[in-house]
């Protein structure tokens, strides 16, 4: 004999089924210190590279100057979009699902 399920009994017994089965599921601590780090790495980059003098003495002190040589540092401009390319931005989606 086949076994039969119970129907929700009213509205609110389907409402409360419905809720459990999409509850997203807590951050771990893990997510929380990645997100952070994250968020600090970031906040340091646009500070850092949000002023043309400091890119400029990045640029002179570790490139070397065979290469530095080539570079029009006059023509250096600040450009303060944000950009990533959509496959960039699926494989790092893609990595961040394998942590």
């Amino acid at each position: 004999m086949a076994k039969q399920t119970k129907a929700p009994t009213s509205e609110t017994d389907k409402t409360k089924k419905d809720k459990r089965r999409y509850t997203p599921r807590k951050k771990s601590i893990h997510d929380i210190i990645k997100e952070e780090i994250h968020k600090s790495h970031d906040n340091f980059f646009g500070m850092t590279f949000n002023e043309k003098q400091t890119i400029v003495d990045l640029l002179n002190h570790f490139i070397p100057s065979e290469i530095g040589n080539y570079i029009d540092q006059n023509s250096l401009s600040l450009d303060t979009t944000n950009y990533i390319s959509k496959s960039l931005m699926r494989k790092t989606f893609q990595q961040s699902q394998q942590m």
